[in-house]
C-alpha cells in the first residue's frame, strides 16, 4: 500500500496533477479545501472517498483514498485538539492523519499537539502517523 503525505498550501483543486505520478491508495493532504463544498467537478470526482476536518472550508486536512480501498473514521475524544483524523483503511490498520499548527493553543503548539494525539491513539494498535510537509513524500 502506498501512502503519500503533503502539505498542498491551499487550492489542492489546481495541483491533483502533481498526485498523479504517486498512484497511491492513500494521501493525507493538509491545508486543502473541503470536497463537500466544493464546486470543481474534477476535484469533487478524485474525492469521492475521504475524511475531512476544518474550521475553514478552504483550508483543512484531508485523507483521500482510492476508490475500493474502505476508510472508517474512528472516534476518538480530541478534546480542542484540531486537525487530527483517526481513521481505519481496510479495517487493517489504524491511520491517524496530522496537521499540526499553532491553532490557538499557548501550550500545546506543533509538538505538544502532536503528542496529545500520539497518547490518545497509543492503545490502538498498528498505529501509522503521517505529518504535514511541504513536499510529497512515500511512506
Amino acid at each position: 500500500m502506498r501512502i503519500v503525505s503533503w502539505n498542498c498550501n491551499g487550492a489542492l483543486r489546481k495541483k491533483l496533477v502533481a498526485l498523479r505520478p504517486y498512484d497511491a491508495d492513500v494521501y493525507i493532504i493538509q491545508e486543502c479545501e473541503n470536497p463537500k463544498e466544493s464546486t470543481c467537478p474534477d476535484y469533487k470526482a478524485w474525492a469521492s472517498n475521504y475524511l475531512w476536518v476544518g474550521n475553514n472550508k478552504n483550508k483543512g486536512l484531508g485523507v483521500f483514498v482510492k476508490p475500493g480501498v474502505v476508510l472508517s473514521p474512528i472516534d476518538l475524544d480530541a478534546g480542542t485538539l484540531e486537525s487530527f483524523i483517526p481513521c481505519t483503511i481496510n479495517e487493517h490498520f489504524i491511520l491517524l492523519a496530522v496537521w499540526t499548527r499553532q491553532a490557538n493553543s499557548p501550550t500545546f503548539r506543533y509538538i505538544g499537539q502532536l503528542m496529545i494525539a500520539s497518547f490518545l491513539t497509543c492503545r490502538l494498535a498498528s498505529v501509522i502517523m503521517v505529518n504535514h510537509s511541504k513536499q510529497l513524500r512515500n511512506i
